[in-house]
């Protein structure tokens, strides 16, 4: 099982929104907004950066990374929106290379 990690499109989007269900559900942190939570993912595979982990040839996780600055400065970092690797899929380095 070679798990393989490459850049986002927006052609993953379907499965990135797959990934927000099953992370929604096995969390069940809050009420789910989708329309919310999907614009989400839209706006950082635009202006940030998504990594997708597949493992035979399927989307098996994915990171959001977006650009932000501390409260107290203008110093920009990134910082994760989500990181998320499918429960089947964890004993894999999927979670390590993402």
């Amino acid at each position: 099982m070679t798990v393989t990690i490459r850049d986002a499109t927006p052609d993953d989007l379907p499965a990135l929104i797959d990934q927000l269900r099953a992370i929604h559900a096995e969390c069940g942190i809050g009420r789910l907004d989708e329309p919310k939570a999907i614009a989400t993912i839209e706006r950082v595979l635009a202006d940030g950066a998504v990594f997708v982990a597949e493992l035979d040839g399927a989307i098996v996780g994915s990171v959001g990374l977006t650009a932000d600055s501390w409260w107290y400065s203008q110093d920009r970092f990134l910082i994760d929106v989500w990181t998320f690797v499918q429960a089947d899929a964890r004993k894999t380095s999927a979670a390590t290379w993402l």
